[in-house]
């Protein structure tokens, strides 16, 4: 089995990470892996019910699954753990160049739960689609923009704390 730099850095994620609890929260920090850390995974998102969705992400895990190099186990309230499998250790050979990426993921958003990331996500997501610039006016828009996908899912100041939140981590401009 070869496995790409990618491929290593979605699997360095679930180490640093001790194992990740639930498809959602793997989606969304590959989604910020590749889309605000420049870690080329090869994955296509598009906004899903939960925010940025990948089906090659979720095929490339089923993928890892089926290699055992991930494993996955219901969890008692039948959530998903994600972690590494039997022949994870074989799979991490060799040179890992995203290594840094990976860990500045996950001290950003590592220690968020399902919801929050789906919404920062869908920030994130939405904000590239609008260009945006960090303009009072921007985020303005970027709120009802997210609202427009979300309804009534998540309250404009815990939206707006997301924007700060993603600009203070430099996923997005910050205010002029």
């Amino acid at each position: 089995m070869t496995f790409s730099a990618g491929d290593k850095a979605i699997l360095r994620l679930v180490a640093e990470k001790h194992g990740i609890t639930g498809k959602k929260v793997f989606q969304k920090l590959c989604y910020f892996l590749q889309e605000a850390e420049g870690v080329a995974l090869g994955a296509r998102f598009r906004m899903h019910y939960y925010g940025p969705f990948s089906d090659d992400l979720d095929s490339q895990m089923a993928d890892f699954v089926s290699q055992r190099v991930l494993g996955v186990v219901g969890s008692s309230d039948g959530t998903l753990v994600i972690t590494p499998g039997p022949e994870f250790s074989s799979a991490l050979t060799g040179e890992e160049p995203y290594r840094e990426q990976v860990r500045q993921v996950v001290r950003n958003l590592g220690g968020e739960g399902g919801l929050t990331l789906e919404m920062l996500a869908t920030v994130h997501y939405l904000a590239v689609l609008q260009e945006y610039t960090g303009s009072d006016s921007d985020k303005a828009a970027l709120v009802e923009r997210v609202q427009a996908w979300k309804g009534s899912k998540y309250q404009p100041a815990f939206i707006r704390r997301g924007i700060d939140d993603l600009a203070a981590m430099g996923y997005l401009p910050s205010s002029s």
